[in-house]
């Protein structure tokens, strides 16, 4: 689906990611630096814009730019899977300072709670990346105990409530304004 306004931050704005944005998220998404703790895409350039064009069009999927106040492209994040109050976040690759990378997340979680009504955002991330179990505990989610999944990999399921969110909330804002 796509959100036709622009999610506005002090550091940051979030935007839609449209099908000329192809090849920075297909950049971004091979970067090794990135992908230590995400699963690498192979898609071809041309594969990438006709998985953009059907996100586009998918119920329940927002993917998002997010591009600095110079207009410098930063990075992705995304709801998706969105079924009743519950969707779920991710896509989060972020090449930015603290500020830019947290009030990405803080647009994000604003957007899925007050605009889309939902009182939950589930996740996961590889139990190896303690960079985002950290990150995301600083947002608010409550991490459960590793797990493997299908492939042996072991993750860990992330959740945030609405609640959880507005108890976190305040405390990110005062660091970040």
């Amino acid at each position: 689906m796509v959100y036709d306004d622009v999610l506005k931050g002090r550091y940051v704005d979030l935007r839609a990611v449209s099908v000329e944005d192809a090849e920075f998220t297909l950049k971004i998404r091979q970067n090794p630096k990135n992908t230590r703790g995400i699963p690498k895409l192979n898609n071809t350039i041309e594969e990438q814009q006709e998985w953009i064009r059907n996100q586009r069009k998918k119920e329940g999927d927002y993917f998002f730019l997010v591009v600095s106040k110079s207009g410098e492209k930063l990075g992705t994040t995304s709801i998706y899977n969105i079924e009743g109050d519950v969707g779920e976040g991710g896509r989060l690759i972020l090449n930015g300072d603290a500020f830019q990378i947290f009030e990405a997340s803080l647009l994000l979680n604003r957007f899925a709670f007050d605009n889309l009504g939902l009182n939950k955002i589930v996740g996961f991330t590889f139990a190896s990346n303690k960079r985002a179990i950290r990150f995301n505990r600083k947002m608010g989610y409550v991490i459960c105990e590793p797990e493997k999944d299908e492939k042996g990999i072991e993750i860990c399921r992330c959740c945030l409530t609405k609640e959880r969110n507005k108890e976190t909330l305040s405390s990110l804002e005062r660091i970040l304004y």
